[in-house]
């Protein structure tokens, strides 16, 4: 399964979003805010917390084999994996300008075989 294209998707979903936004064609980003917020959370509350688990949440859409496999396991200790996380956490606290490139540094690397 390609979670790549699930992040991709929301990419695209802060861009569109950021376009209407930045043409006054609506008036506020719910899907960046989103993001930005549930990272944030996740960041302070650290990987394999509630806070964690929500924000993944957002990628998963709704798929529990694509969920665990964003939330860090012991039995996975993958270290290209764990750094792809970790971007991925990272990259959604950016500006609504450039939470779109929220794939940077992740790629494809969590997806499934």
């Amino acid at each position: 399964m390609a979670i790549s294209d699930n992040i991709n998707d929301i990419a695209k979903a802060i861009h569109d979003e950021w376009q209407k936004f930045n043409n006054n064609l609506i008036p506020d980003t719910p899907i960046a805010t989103d993001v930005r917020t549930k990272s944030a959370a996740a960041i302070r509350s650290g990987q394999g917390s509630t806070e964690w688990v929500e924000y993944m949440r957002i990628f998963s859409k709704g798929n529990s084999q694509v969920l665990d496999r964003l939330v860090p396991n012991p039995a996975d200790p993958d270290p290209v994996r764990q750094d792809a996380r970790a971007y991925l956490v990272a990259n959604g606290m950016c500006s609504m300008g450039t939470t779109d490139q929220i794939a940077n540094g992740v790629e494809n690397k969590l997806n499934l075989p």
